[in-house]
């Protein structure tokens, strides 16, 4: 499972950085938000798995931000099945911790 984990975070480095640490995402425009950091150093370190994936299913973390899908594609993501959700769940929980903002 870790390397379908692995596999799916692709998806996620173009905004959260090579290091899922988030930060300002180069070449957006100014109204984009900065991207979360996806590590357990951000608020996803504090989340449990069934949290991860009701933020991906409903688009609202548990701090009760709601996403907004032109900036976060969690529609899509949460199309994913169970299965797929876990293994990007335990990939990112497994990434080394970061200060937000490292990407």
């Amino acid at each position: 499972m870790q390397a379908l984990g692995k596999y799916l975070a692709v998806t996620c480095t173009g905004c959260h950085g090579q290091g899922f640490g988030g930060g300002k995402i180069p070449g957006v425009g100014p109204k984009w938000p900065a991207a979360s950091n996806l590590t357990p150093g951000g608020n996803l370190g504090h989340w449990s798995q069934e949290q991860f994936v009701a933020v991906l299913r409903i688009g609202r973390t548990p701090e009760g931000r709601q996403l907004d899908p032109r900036y976060m594609p969690w529609p899509q993501l949460g199309m994913m099945t169970d299965a797929e959700l876990s293994a990007l769940w335990d990939y990112l929980r497994a990434v080394p911790a970061r200060e937000t903002g490292s990407r």
